[in-house]
């Protein structure tokens, strides 16, 4: 009887593996549009104030889910208690087409903002299309170099002998994503993906982070496989709690998303496991080193 070694490695889609850029962002709403958001923003003198004012909008957009009340045992264990508005959590975890919420949203925006500014309405209805609309969104997101440069290091130990010193090495991904966005993304960035054993995505699977159900999930996903160990990367410290007091996962928090925060990540896996993952001064030293290069392979 052999002991096999295996560790799974889960990452956070939105904002870990991948992050949305104001570059692509003014590209997707236009230079008009762009500077509409410009003029709103100098007038109320706080551009975080814009997207506050927006998600408070958002919580009384109606929806067909229901309250995420976090005192109700029911929904907090079915949908976890979610910070999201509603009419969010109904876009990441169901099969509603995306034209019908964002019908929703525009409809409330009318009813509630028009009377009071045009240009407050203007600016809402281009975050509510960014957001709500599926090729919108996933133009604005692009993968996070420091993320991909890890992955790329992690699949080196994907066809490890499973011994204590070189353990199998699982990739997933467990994300609150719509479903169209994230095929979107899937088809755009294919070859990037190709490393990952499972994706559990909520709009997939009907669940979102942090219920335990989508932990569930993932985890039957690959029993077959063998259990092992379980980590998690992700930005939410709600997602986090749950993943280490309820699945049994150890939790990583990605904070901006940087080369610093990265590099805290590669040292979390090399001090918790027997995984050589090659540090930024390493890294330096083997592009100009031709012999070093050999051996950190």
């Amino acid at each position: 009887f052999v002991t096999i070694f295996m560790i799974n490695v889960c990452f956070d889609w939105g904002g870990v593996l991948f992050q949305s850029s104001s570059i692509r962002a003014v590209k997707c709403m236009g230079w008009s549009g762009f500077l509409k958001i410009v003029f709103w923003v100098l007038h109320f003198n706080n551009p975080f104030n814009m997207r506050k004012k927006f998600t408070n909008y958002l919580q009384s957009v109606p929806s067909d889910i229901p309250d995420l009340n976090p005192f109700s045992p029911t929904l907090s264990g079915e949908l976890g208690t979610q910070t999201e508005p509603r009419i969010t959590c109904e876009f990441m975890l169901t099969k509603t087409p995306h034209q019908v919420i964002l019908q929703r949203v525009q409809a409330h925006f009318r009813e509630v903002i028009l009377p009071i500014s045009r240009v407050e309405y203007d600016v809402m209805i281009m975050i509510a299309e960014l957001e709500f609309v599926p090729e919108k969104l996933a133009t604005i997101l692009g993968p996070n170099r420091h993320a991909f440069k890890l992955l790329r290091d992690l699949s080196k130990h994907k066809n490890s002998d499973g011994s204590i010193d070189r353990p199998v090495l699982r990739l997933c991904v467990l994300s609150n994503m719509n479903f169209e966005v994230s095929d979107l993304l899937r088809a755009k960035y294919r070859k990037e993906f190709e490393c990952f054993d499972t994706l559990i995505i909520s709009g997939d699977v009907g669940a979102l982070k942090p219920s335990p159900r989508i932990y569930e999930i993932l985890r039957e996903n690959l029993l077959n496989e063998g259990e092992g160990d379980w980590i998690l990367f992700d930005d939410h410290s709600e997602n986090l709690h749950t993943a280490t007091n309820h699945a049994r996962m150890l939790g990583h928090k990605i904070e901006g998303g940087g080369a610093t925060s990265w590099h805290r990540a590669r040292t979390f896996l090399s001090d918790h496991y027997h995984i050589h993952l090659p540090h930024k001064k390493e890294i330096i030293r083997a592009r100009f080193n031709p012999d070093f290069r050999k051996v950190a392979r």
